[in-house]
């Protein structure tokens, strides 16, 4: 009897330690897919810049240049299908940047859709472990519609490892945009040759390991612009911060933005040139002084309701020495005299030091970058 109950025990035992060993199959809760609903409430994507969930299509739109995702994972492979419209305008079609492991971003593969719907192999071969997968949305919000349909790993989605030591509001038109960055004189812009990624408000954030919240549009000003529209003085930079992004046909979302959904330590504009060169400039006499008084006006209007939504954050208003730049920081300066808030920056023009121009004598690649370097230098200043 006893041989008995010692072989019921031995068995027992054996039995509970094969229940703790750990299984080598994948575990029943392991996420590897990420769709629908899941895009708008997982934990397991870190979304960057203006984005939102679309209960019609289920998809998740990302509007603004410079927005994307971030996903960590375990495995070796990584897919997403992305629904986008223009892809057959060669001219217009999406391009992105995506970065495995957080190498330099020109270390990033670029690649554009070429097709309504399209499933991307994000990262392969990869050694088993775990891995962070960042795309970069390089196009505008005008030039087509982005939007997340479904991303897919061998493995399984992790919680997001990586983080951001401050949030950057930059609110601007063509020149955050990085419009034609890439291209030269003579040479029409194109979403090839642009990238609001190489654009100084991106790479500002790069060099200071911000997470961006980009506002901008090509041919918008901060009141008036050359998009359609542009000339009533309500479709500008100043409303398109109150919504999710710019329709390909350059109107505005009709998406509202939460401004508590986004909290920046800093806030950078680059406006006032589509202003003057698409309307104030266009008009003599005492139009042309109502014309500047509206604009300064408007000047302190986006700066003081920044100030109310935003007490903490620190701005930098950047101009190239124009005179719109100018007439700003007239007012600024009456505004914060001990700059206190906000800094008025002068940055470099196109063609500066001998640097290469880009497309419609917007600034070079190498002219951003001495504008970063800038910026970064002066934000250090105030932030340290």
């Amino acid at each position: 009897m006893t041989r008995i109950i010692l072989g019921i025990l031995f068995v027992l035992s054996v039995l509970t330690l094969l229940a703790c060993e750990p299984s080598s199959a994948p575990q029943d809760d392991a996420i590897r897919l990420l769709e629908g609903a899941a895009l708008d409430t997982s934990e397991h994507v870190l979304w960057l810049g203006r984005s939102y969930y679309d209960d019609a299509t289920s998809t998740r739109h990302i509007t603004h240049a410079t927005g994307g995702f971030s996903v960590t994972f375990s495995g070796t492979r990584l897919t997403m299908t992305m629904v986008a419209t223009q892809t057959h305008d060669t001219s217009r079609r999406p391009y992105f940047t995506v970065v495995i492991n957080d190498p330099s971003l020109d270390e990033g593969r670029v690649f554009s859709l070429d097709t309504p719907t399209s499933t991307v192999v994000l990262a392969e071969g990869l050694p088993e472990g775990t891995h962070t997968v960042t795309l970069y949305k390089r196009s505008e919000s005008q030039d087509a519609t982005t939007a997340l349909k479904q991303l897919e790993t061998d493995g399984t989605f992790l919680k997001p490892a990586r983080t951001h030591a401050l949030n950057i509001l930059a609110l601007g038109g063509s020149g955050m945009s990085g419009n034609g960055v890439f291209g030269a004189a003579g040479i029409a812009r194109t979403t090839e040759n642009s990238s609001a990624l190489h654009a100084f408000a991106f790479q500002t954030a790069l060099a200071l390991d911000a997470h961006m919240h980009l506002v901008a549009g090509s041919g918008f000003g901060l009141k008036w612009g050359y998009n359609p529209g542009g000339q009533t003085g309500t479709v500008n930079i100043r409303n398109a911060f109150d919504v999710m992004g710019i329709n390909e046909d350059r109107s505005l979302s009709l998406k509202p933005f939460a401004p508590m959904a986004f909290i920046p330590d800093v806030i950078l504009f680059n406006l006032g040139g589509n202003d003057f060169s698409a309307y104030v400039l266009t008009r003599s006499g005492q139009e042309r002084l109502d014309a500047e008084d509206a604009f300064q006006e408007a000047v302190i209007e986006i700066i003081t309701t920044m100030r109310t939504l935003y007490p903490e954050a620190i701005m930098f208003w950047t101009h190239t020495g124009s005179l719109n730049g100018t007439l700003a920081a007239n007012v600024i300066a009456d505004l914060d005299p001990l700059k206190t808030f906000i800094e008025v920056v002068v940055i470099h023009s196109p063609g500066a030091f001998g640097d290469p121009v880009g497309s419609g004598n917007h600034a070079g690649e190498q002219t951003h970058a001495r504008n970063a370097a800038l910026l970064v230098e002066r934000m250090r200043d105030r932030l340290d």
